[in-house]
């Protein structure tokens, strides 16, 4: 049986002989210098390539900004369907246990697991890590809620609202309570800053309904700060967000860990190499995160080359993409908003010559297709859905008291269920592409043929006809 390599080779060389055929592709690639072919874990590195010989990356663009735009709340679902299933089956072992009026206590610590409550929403970078920033407890985002709550030391109820499909009444039910303390007194010693989730026994009666109605009331993803979060990252724009080197190293290392387990294969098993970092490698994370302190794209590290983008540029760039706007509005406003970010990177920066320019987009379009997987991914350390999956812990009994590469390493199951989930969406969405890209490709190469067969079919009748007859077949 041919292994991954060869089968990619024997795919690239007959997209390259039906393109020569067709059209006679341009400067014939040899077989073995596509990228992808020597990078078998690469999933995506593999789907460029299939994008550039089936057709151009523009399109790849094109891909990527439906996903963004138009498939956002499909993959969303998704995520949420496949974070219940796993937290039944990991976390409570398929059983569904009583709720009797119950409270889990959580150090703010605890659940906030990469600061992101350090940033005031309603600041400069509030706004690229939040929704609906300046609404505090009546916010639709639950993690400005939750700001809200614990710094103006509050007790607040937070509901899901939904319209009823019969009345089209706009409904809402309680979820749960939540009150900040200072201090409190639980597990048998004084804890600061301590968040108290209260259960209605009233509403819920089991873990699984609550746990369910909890996700559902959760919007995960906001199209306009996902994107601005996105590019803010590709593009090193990061600096404005209030967290220290360290803490912007952290997060580097989960994003990092994620990365490693979903590159890798099913079978692979897991060692304590996934989740620790030399100190090489540290250290040149160290030395990223200073550059992304002061808001610097570093191009080629070579060089020491860096570009100076500001969350004021990507946020100036995508404006308009709200829910509003059509799907075509909001595509031009991408395309344009990237075209001129890559723009002023490409003048700002001298190793950026006009030969390298569609590599440089290339560059581009694989980084963004990793950091979407990535963000994904990192939902589960956001303090509203970490927040979740703690209280089922706690009223399980497990104990919680995590770092968050300790909750990775010990939560592997959850971790790689709704990591496999997102990335399966994202390249179910790409290679349905694809699949168009390559019907196209198919039938014309089949009107090729038929106007082949056609036109000798013609000469071997007309050789046939007595004198002066012609057949003309359409």
């Amino acid at each position: 049986m041919a292994n991954i390599r060869d089968k990619k080779a024997k795919t690239f060389g007959r997209i390259s002989s039906f393109r020569t055929f067709l059209d006679d592709y341009p400067q014939l690639k040899e077989i073995n210098s596509w990228k992808s072919i020597n990078s078998s874990n690469d999933q995506f590195e593999f789907i460029i390539d299939l994008f550039s010989a089936l057709g151009s990356i523009d399109q790849l663009q094109n891909a990527i900004s439906r996903i963004l735009l138009d498939k956002l709340d499909v993959i969303e679902l998704k995520v949420k369907e496949g974070l219940k299933a796993s937290l039944k089956s990991n976390i409570c072992c398929n059983i569904n246990p009583s709720l009797f009026a119950e409270t889990v206590d959580l150090d703010v610590s605890e659940f906030d697991l990469l600061n992101i409550f350090q940033i005031n929403p309603e600041s400069e970078a509030g706004r690229s890590s939040y929704f609906d920033c300046n609404t505090g407890i009546k916010s639709k985002d639950m993690n400005v809620f939750l700001y809200s709550v614990i710094v103006k030391k509050l007790i607040e109820k937070w509901f899901q609202y939904d319209t009823d499909q019969y009345t089209k009444h706009l409904t809402k039910e309680k979820i749960g309570e939540f009150t900040f303390s200072e201090k409190k007194e639980y597990d048998g010693r004084t804890h600061e800053n301590v968040l108290t989730v209260s259960v209605s026994q009233a509403n819920y009666n089991n873990l699984n309904d609550w746990t369910s109605d909890y996700i559902d009331s959760v919007k995960l993803f906001d199209k306009q700060t996902f994107v601005t979060q996105l590019m803010g990252k590709i593009f090193g724009a990061y600096g404005g967000r209030g967290l220290s080197p360290e803490q912007i190293v952290l997060q580097k290392q989960i994003e990092t860990i994620i990365d490693r387990l979903s590159s890798c294969a099913s079978t692979t098993e897991t060692d304590d190499s996934f989740f620790t970092f030399d100190n090489t490698s540290y250290s040149l994370m160290l030395e990223k995160a200073e550059i992304e302190k002061v808001g610097n794209l570093e191009y080629d590290r070579t060089t020491g080359t860096a570009v100076r983008i500001t969350l004021e540029d990507i946020t100036k760039a995508f404006e308009g993409l709200e829910q509003k706007a059509s799907f075509e509005e909001q595509k031009q406003t991408f395309d344009n908003g990237l075209n001129a970010i890559m723009d002023q990177v490409s003048v700002g920066n001298p190793d950026v010559s006009e030969a390298d320019k569609q590599q440089f987009k290339k560059n581009i379009l694989k980084r963004l297709l990793n950091e979407l997987s990535l963000s994904f991914g990192m939902m589960l350390t956001s303090p509203k859905i970490y927040l979740v999956i703690l209280v089922n812990m706690r009223l399980m009994g497990i104990t919680t008291n995590y770092d968050a590469v300790t909750f990775i390493r010990e939560n592997l199951n959850l971790v790689n269920d709704v990591v496999g989930i997102i990335k399966d969406a994202i390249i179910k969405e790409l290679m349905s592409e694809i699949k168009i890209m390559a019907n196209r490709l198919i039938k014309g190469i089949v009107k090729e043929l038929i106007n082949d067969n056609k036109i000798k079919f013609r000469k071997t009748l007309n050789g046939l006809l007595p004198f002066g007859r012609r057949v003309n077949l359409i």
